[in-house]
């Protein structure tokens, strides 16, 4: 498949950009797995966004990934909700729990990256539980692990963390609240799910989102930004930002002809940033059909190296040259791969703005790689170039 790169901007809501994602991803290589029927160029009106149990599962078909017959690996993309309980006693002098009502969250969207064993045609996504039995976190889900809940509904991210999920805008821009009314003659009164004063004048769009979506026939990248705040903000508006995160998802290339790994144990990595917090698993390999456990990527480890600089960095060299800094020394949990993943490059952001073509010459061809948004106030830090064209 020859590369597919699109930028899109001005979605308030996290599932309204999700449903145009979903939409240029089945365009251009992957598979609705889940719903049956679903039609990506379908969308859901504003007003039933919260009413709305929005999951839906996509396979990288043979355009996307050279080894899908039988390797394939799948994405998912789901919103988290709020649930209002009701507890009753029964007849036997027993507490009965259930839902009373429940919202989901537009402005929430988590992410997971794993085989069909693991996020199935039946639309369930797998937790990794410890010894105990107890749910340590979503198999594949990007950003930092979160214990998940699966009862009436499903929780795979955690709406005051903005750490865990893709999305996570729910309390800057929330569409409901709970809500416990004060107890009268010492009544117990159960909290209950409202719609916050401030919603019409709080709706997402005085941050609309945008998104960079490339795809290749190695994999695909997708960074969700918020305009220009994600460039200029200094912190005195947000101490924690989260307005500038991306994932990749790619079989590595040989470092010097760009040729797809397709041999061997071939795995699958996946990179993301997080809330400027940068993570790394396995998304698989041939004889592995799981993920590995989310590790740190801009740090060493045990077993595993450090593979982003996200921090000030010299990008210069001495005749005026600017370099650029491509995710390498790969490794999973067995082996080491000489290997590189080809489709983002890091830079120091004081030499390239935001939103500007550079051409680079890398894997035996010329290239274009496109910057977006930085990693610290104004323009400063680290800058992710993302692959838009290539011969």
């Amino acid at each position: 498949m020859a590369l597919f790169t699109i930028q899109r901007n001005g979605f308030k809501h996290a599932i309204s950009l999700a449903q145009s994602v979903i939409e240029d991803m089945v365009d251009h290589g992957f598979t609705v797995i889940y719903p049956s029927g679903y039609v990506p160029s379908s969308r859901i009106a504003d007003a039933d966004l919260s009413t709305t149990d929005f999951n839906v599962i996509l396979e990288a078909g043979p355009d996307v990934d050279p080894l899908n017959s039988n390797q394939p690996w799948r994405i998912a993309f789901r919103n988290d909700r709020l649930v209002q309980m009701t507890v009753n006693i029964n007849n036997s002098d027993t507490f009965v729990a259930s839902v009373a009502d429940a919202k989901f969250l537009s402005q929430n969207l988590a992410i997971a990256v794993a085989t069909d064993l693991q996020l199935g045609a039946d639309g369930n996504w797998q937790a990794i539980p410890n010894s105990s039995g107890t749910f340590q976190a979503v198999a594949g889900s990007l950003g930092a692990p979160f214990a998940p809940a699966f009862t009436f509904y499903d929780r795979v991210m955690d709406r005051g963390n903005i750490n865990t999920g893709f999305i996570n805008r729910e309390s800057r821009f929330p569409s409901w609240e709970t809500y416990t009314a004060p107890t009268s003659g010492g009544a117990q009164v159960q909290p209950i799910i409202r719609r916050p004063a401030s919603a019409d004048n709080n709706n997402g769009s005085s941050s609309p989102l945008n998104y960079r979506l490339t795809i290749t026939s190695r994999g695909f990248f997708l960074g969700v930004f918020e305009g220009n705040w994600a460039s200029i903000i200094d912190g005195t508006l947000l101490t924690n930002d989260n307005l500038f995160n991306w994932v990749l998802v790619q079989r590595p290339v040989n470092k010097d002809t760009g040729q797809t790994l397709v041999t061997g144990k071939s795995p699958v990595f996946c990179v993301n940033c997080v809330n400027k917090q940068y993570w790394r698993f396995v998304v698989r390999e041939s004889d592995i059909p799981h993920p590995s456990l989310p590790v740190r990527a801009e740090y060493h480890s045990e077993d595993n190296f450090k593979l982003i600089n996200p921090f000030n960095q010299v990008s210069l060299t001495e005749d005026k040259r600017y370099t650029v800094s491509f995710i390498h020394n790969l490794n999973t949990p067995r082996f080491r791969y000489s290997e590189e993943l080809d489709m983002v490059s890091i830079v120091s952001s004081d030499i390239i703005m935001e939103s500007v073509n550079i051409p680079i010459t890398a894997y035996g061809s010329n290239r274009v790689y496109t910057s977006l948004p930085c990693n610290s106030a104004f323009n400063t830090g680290a800058k992710v170039l993302v692959l838009t064209y290539a011969p």
